[in-house]
């Protein structure tokens, strides 16, 4: 999460759209683990004001649904734990207020860019294809992943990091509609390892558990020769992750 680039919305947006309006207005109306520390992250690397933010609300039409988030988005609150579970009704009841489709909203604040996703998603097609090919063998991925990882010269600009990243989750959502509740990050992110590597892009598929109340958690993210990608949208992965293995090693 930095500067902004081509399919990427403003800090704003991201806090009040793909936070808390995205949260709020969907079916479960409740919020994930990662939404308390992303906030909090957002705020502090951009410089967002409580002011600035709710100015972005008021003009986006979701005032209500924002307070709402706030409320319950905070670190230890009283209502944290239920939003976690989903159908809060303070969350559900704020965006019946608003009385505006999230999706709507999400598409206008994105809009201009639907030109350039269109031809990174046709570019990306051999590596997702390739990504769901892996996920359909199972096991264990390394061995797959592990020809892909051969020596790369030169790295992607930020923008065009964010071009493929963007088209790359784009593809996700539509080939594995049902899978949001297990998880789809391992299909994610292997096919932009594939495709940051087929590019030029020095990338590292990383694998990691962490421990929760119900047991051991795994995930898949992407790095590269200087850490957790900003471009990729997981700033806290590390904190919340030991990793397991990596390709290449």
């Amino acid at each position: 999460m930095g500067r902004r680039a081509c399919l990427a919305p403003l800090p704003a947006d991201r806090a009040v759209l793909t936070l808390a309006v995205s949260r709020c207005w969907g079916r479960r109306g409740g919020l994930k683990p990662a939404d308390v520390p992303d906030l909090q992250v957002l705020r502090e690397r951009h410089r967002l004001t409580d002011e600035a933010l709710a100015r972005r609300a008021q003009e986006l039409g979701v005032s209500q649904t924002w307070a709402a988030f706030l409320r319950v988005c905070q670190p230890a609150g009283p209502e944290l734990a239920s939003a976690l579970q989903g159908r809060l009704p303070v969350l559900l009841d704020a965006a019946r207020r608003d009385g505006r489709d999230h999706r709507a909203l999400l598409w206008r604040a994105r809009l201009r860019n639907a030109p350039r996703r269109a031809v990174w998603m046709l570019r990306l097609l051999p590596d997702v294809y390739a990504a769901a090919r892996v996920g359909r063998q199972g096991g264990d991925p390394r061995a797959a992943l592990r020809p892909w990882g051969q020596p790369v010269s030169g790295r992607l600009s930020l923008s065009a990091q964010n071009d493929l990243i963007g088209a790359v989750n784009w593809w996700t959502r539509l080939l594995y509609p049902r899978q949001s509740r297990r998880g789809v990050c391992v299909p994610r992110a292997t096919a932009t390892y594939r495709a940051l590597r087929r590019y030029g892009h020095p990338a590292v598929f990383v694998s990691g558990v962490a421990r929760t109340p119900t047991g051991l958690t795994g995930h898949a993210w992407v790095e590269d020769d200087r850490g957790v990608m900003e471009s990729y949208g997981e700033p806290l992965v590390r904190q919340r992750f030991t990793e397991s293995f990596r390709v290449p090693e």
